[in-house]
């Protein structure tokens, strides 16, 4: 019976011992912190891009590309015409709000005003966590976060952002240690990601 009672307390002595030290940080840890709070906007999720819909010569110079055909949008190449890109029902997931007006020009050639719609192109995902680097006193971290990036159709209509996207980048997040668990304190983009 002593026996019994005896590795009783030694297991919840133990399981106390585990518990007390879940602050550790590790790679899976800083993942699910991450993934926690990307969804606060803190990380980016979806590369986006504007695409003027009222010019008959950015429709003419998006006639190369396959969207037509694949079904995603029409095109009026017509000068006389107020809106020359149409999105049809295919590409509602990737419209980002409705067309939207601004305006554009100088002062002195003069202001015009255009329509634009603003598309997802690009969905960028966590992948994994490469590295951590503590801090002395293991309070500050810094993460190092590589992405997967998953192209929309629409990124045909900016290869630059495309070229960008296909190497594999490292994104750095800062991390601290509060009372409640890790929290992310700032994310560090590489500068050719934008």
């Amino acid at each position: 019976m002593k026996l019994i009672i005896f590795s009783t307390v030694y297991v919840l002595l133990l399981a106390c011992l585990v518990s007390c030290n879940s602050k550790e940080l590790t790679r899976d840890r800083a993942f699910d912190v991450i993934e926690k709070y990307k969804y606060g906007k803190l990380l980016i999720d979806t590369v986006r891009a504007d695409i003027t819909v009222d010019n008959p010569y950015i429709a003419a110079r998006y006639k190369e590309l396959t969207l037509e055909k694949d079904g995603f949008w029409k095109l009026d190449t017509n000068v006389k015409a107020k809106q020359n890109i149409f999105f049809t029902e295919k590409s509602n997931p990737y419209l980002i709000d409705g067309v939207k007006k601004r305006r554009e020009g100088s002062y002195i050639r003069g202001y015009t005003e255009t329509s634009y719609q603003r598309l997802a192109i690009g969905i960028v995902e966590a992948d994994e966590v490469t590295g951590i680097e503590l801090e002395p006193g293991d309070r500050k971290a810094t993460v190092e976060l590589k992405y997967k990036f998953t192209a929309t159709p629409f990124i045909k209509t900016n290869p630059r952002v495309e070229a960008a996207f296909l190497t594999p980048k490292i994104i750095k997040i800062s991390m601290s240690l509060y009372d409640d668990g890790w929290r992310i304190e700032d994310v560090s983009y590489p500068k050719s990601l934008f």
